[in-house]
């Protein structure tokens, strides 16, 4: 905690100087510094800056997110009883006492006593010294999809029916977070530390219409789920947070403040980033560029992460981006990683750093172009890998900066305080 608060004190008061002299320089830097991570594999990161990987059909591993090759690595966690990794490509996530959700093959006997095993896949969490399997809610497979600091997991769990639910796992228990009235599927996505829930539900197919040809981009969840709205789960409750119009909404993440984000589809039919606070849902908009590129050829948006001061991070018309404060900037104009271009981010801690991924230049479009993971680092975090820039001449960035880390301090002092 010292280290971490020393960290953040520092960010802040680095992120002033870059404030104060602003207006005085006419030399224009990067926003972010960028580490570059192990392709494909990186999919969670915590407050101290620790990121972890799976990949390779192995078990994940914890990486201190500034030493990638430094050898500064925690090993693989240890297999859950009757468990092992070849068989799950899970996604994985931590919390910052390092520890992991992530998924992994199980074997289940036939009948009770039996020799003879079929394999399934469930989700587990582990500490790092041993590794709890979570089970399911009476079906053969659940899958995890995010892990609060309480250690409480959440995502999606099938039933003795087939049908998946979403979940929230305690102290290794897992609780059927049910479904929208008349919905057969629901799935958890994300959990603030209070152990808010939020994802998105089926509802009556005969209530909307399916999604139509100009919908979401391809990589996002509700390309594959029709008739879907977004959810808070709270208090035994499934709360509907509605859409932006049109047939669909999802929701992808929750912060301390209770501030919802996620995407929406619109009454056009386009799929928009919002943030939903105080019982309404904000259309967040997209970045003002071309769509010749994208996968559908329109403009859309969809919104991935939030932190506790309220920083949002996301992709718009296949470009990363930043929202702060309703307005939304364009990655790749806050960091130059030469022949790269920033296509989406997808995971903001409390210190400001993000997750994003990138492809190369090279080839025609992002599904055929070469596939990086970046650690992108405000410039000013003290860290003896970076030497910080000279001040930049945008005031309203520099203002940025220290909106990203001062705010984020004081959000976490009153955290601590409660």
């Amino acid at each position: 905690m010292p280290q971490r608060s020393s960290r953040l004190k520092l960010a802040g008061l680095m992120a002033a100087v870059l404030m104060t002299l602003a207006a005085a320089s006419a030399h224009a830097d990067p926003m972010f510094n960028a580490v570059n991570l192990i392709p494909g594999s990186v999919t969670g990161l915590n407050d101290s800056s620790q990121v972890v990987s799976s990949w390779g059909n192995r078990a994940p591993t914890l990486y201190n997110g500034y030493g990638m090759w430094s050898g500064e690595t925690r090993p693989p966690i240890p297999n859950p009883p009757h468990g092992f990794y070849g068989s799950r490509i899970d996604q994985s996530y931590l919390n910052n006492s390092g520890m992991i959700a992530t998924g992994a093959g199980i074997l289940v006997p036939t009948s009770p006593g039996s020799t003879n095993f079929t394999q399934t896949g469930h989700a587990v969490v582990s500490n790092g010294q041993t590794t709890t399997d979570l089970g399911t809610l009476g079906g053969p497979n659940s899958s995890p999809a995010g892990i609060n600091n309480a250690g409480q997991v959440v995502g999606w769990a099938e039933t003795s029916s087939g049908a998946r639910h979403a979940f929230i796992a305690t102290n290794g228990v897992m609780t059927d977070l049910g479904t929208l009235p008349g919905g057969q599927t629901s799935y958890a996505t994300g959990v603030n530390d209070a152990g808010q829930a939020v994802g998105y539900s089926q509802i009556p197919s005969g209530s909307n219409n399916p999604l139509s040809s100009t919908g979401p981009a391809p990589d996002s969840p509700m390309f594959y789920q029709s008739y879907a709205h977004a959810v808070l789960f709270q208090n035994g409750k499934v709360i509907d947070l509605g859409t932006l119009g049109g047939a669909n909404s999802i929701a992808s993440a929750i912060n301390n403040a209770g501030a919802i984000v996620g995407t929406s589809e619109t009454a056009s039919g386009v799929q928009h980033a919002f943030l939903y606070q105080n019982g309404q849902m904000q259309d967040l908009g997209t970045l003002n560029t071309d769509v010749s590129h994208t996968f559908w050829g329109v403009t859309y948006s969809q919104a991935n992460a939030i932190n506790n001061a309220g920083a949002i991070v996301g992709e718009s018309n296949s470009l990363a981006f930043l929202d702060v404060n309703g307005k939304m900037y364009n990655l790749n104009d806050l960091v130059h990683i030469p022949g790269v271009t920033l296509t989406s981010a997808f995971a903001i801690n409390n210190v400001g750093q993000i997750l994003a991924t990138g492809y190369s230049s090279n080839g025609p479009d992002r599904y055929d172009s070469a596939h990086y993971e970046f650690l992108l680092n405000p410039v000013g975090l003290p860290d003896p890998n970076y030497a910080v820039p000279e001040p930049s001449s945008i005031f309203a960035m520099a203002g940025l900066a220290a909106w990203l880390v001062v705010r984020g301090r004081g959000r976490r002092r009153g955290a601590d305080r409660r």
